[in-house]
C-alpha cells in the first residue's frame, strides 16, 4: 500500500491520481488518495466502487498504525518521471506534483477510463452545450488570475492565442470558444471576431468542452493539459513551449508537454500582468 497527498487544484489532483494508480500497478500493491473532489466529477472506473475505496482506506489506516510510513516528497525540478518510477517503495508516502504522462504512459486508457464524468455532469453539459457539439470547433483555455502574481508572472500573453489559432489547420470560419477563469483580456482583443464565443462555466463543463473540441489551444495549466489529453489522440493540440518557464525559455514542469502536441513559443509582453 502506498499513499499519495492530495494538493492543489484539480488539474493538479488528475495527475496525482493518475501517478497513485501507475505506482501502485508496478509494485503490485494498491494506493490510498482523499478523492472526494475527484469523486463528485468522475467515476473513477474501478478505483470508484465504493467497497473497494472503503477496503483500501481501512488497509492504508491499519497499515500505517503498524508500519510508518515514510514521506518522500518529489521535487519537479530534479525529480524526473523516469527516475521516480524507478525507486518506487512500497509504504510510502508520496507527495508533490506529477505533472508529466511519462508516469503513466503505460496505462493511458485505464486512465482515461477513470476520468469517465459521472452522468448527471455529462447530461448537464449536453443540455447546456449540445447545440456546439453540432460542428467542429476550437477551444482555447485561459488562465490568469492567480498566474498574474505567480513568480514573475506566468500568465500567458494574448499574442499567444493569436499566433497558435493562425498555426491550426483549420477552416478560417471554424467556431473558436474561450473558457477560463478570466476572459476580460481575449474578450477585448477576440471579441469583434463573429465565429469567437466566450464560455463562462463551472470546471467540468469547461473540460468537456475542451474534450470535445476539434482542436484545443491549452493554456500553461494543469487543468488546460487534461483537457486537451482527454480527447482525441488524432486532434491537433497546441501547447506553450516551456510552459510554466515560458518567459525564461527553460521547461517547467519537465517533460509536461507531450511529444505529439505542437509547441509554440510565447514571447512576453512588457505590458503583461
Amino acid at each position: 500500500m502506498i499513499a499519495v497527498e492530495r494538493r492543489g487544484r484539480l488539474g493538479n489532483q488528475l495527475f496525482q491520481f493518475a501517478f497513485g494508480i501507475a505506482a501502485s500497478r508496478r509494485l503490485g500493491t494498491s494506493f490510498a488518495m482523499a478523492d472526494e473532489e475527484l469523486r463528485a466529477l468522475f467515476t473513477l472506473g474501478e478505483y470508484g466502487r465504493p467497497i473497494g475505496r472503503i477496503g483500501r482506506s481501512i488497509h492504508y489506516r491499519v497499515d500505517r498504525a503498524t508500519h510508518p510510513y515514510e514521506v518522500v516528497k518529489i521535487e519537479e525540478r530534479v525529480d524526473g518521471p523516469a527516475e521516480v518510477m524507478a525507486h518506487l517503495r512500497d509504504r510510502t508516502h508520496y507527495a508533490g506534483f506529477f505533472q508529466s504522462e511519462d508516469f503513466f504512459a503505460d496505462l493511458r486508457e485505464t486512465v482515461r477510463e477513470t476520468y469517465v464524468p459521472r452522468r448527471k455532469h455529462l447530461t448537464a453539459f449536453k443540455a447546456h452545450c449540445g447545440h456546439l457539439l453540432e460542428r467542429p470547433y476550437i477551444c482555447c483555455h485561459v488562465r490568469r488570475t492567480d498566474y498574474l502574481t505567480l513568480g514573475e508572472g506566468a500568465a500567458l500573453p494574448v499574442s499567444y492565442y493569436t499566433d497558435a489559432l493562425q498555426s491550426l489547420d483549420l477552416p478560417t470560419e471554424t467556431p473558436v470558444l474561450f473558457v477560463g477563469d478570466d476572459l476580460n483580456e481575449v474578450e477585448a482583443e477576440f471579441g469583434l471576431s463573429a465565429n469567437v464565443r466566450f464560455e463562462r462555466n463551472s470546471e467540468i463543463v469547461d473540460l468537456l468542452l475542451m474534450t470535445h473540441a476539434a482542436a484545443v489551444v491549452t493554456s500553461n495549466s494543469s487543468f488546460s493539459w487534461w483537457g486537451a489529453w482527454l480527447g482525441s489522440d488524432t486532434r491537433p493540440v497546441v501547447a506553450p513551449r516551456f510552459w510554466l518557464g515560458f518567459r525564461n525559455r527553460l521547461e517547467y514542469p519537465p517533460r509536461v508537454v507531450p511529444e505529439r502536441w505542437t509547441q509554440l513559443i510565447a514571447t512576453p509582453e512588457s505590458t503583461d500582468g
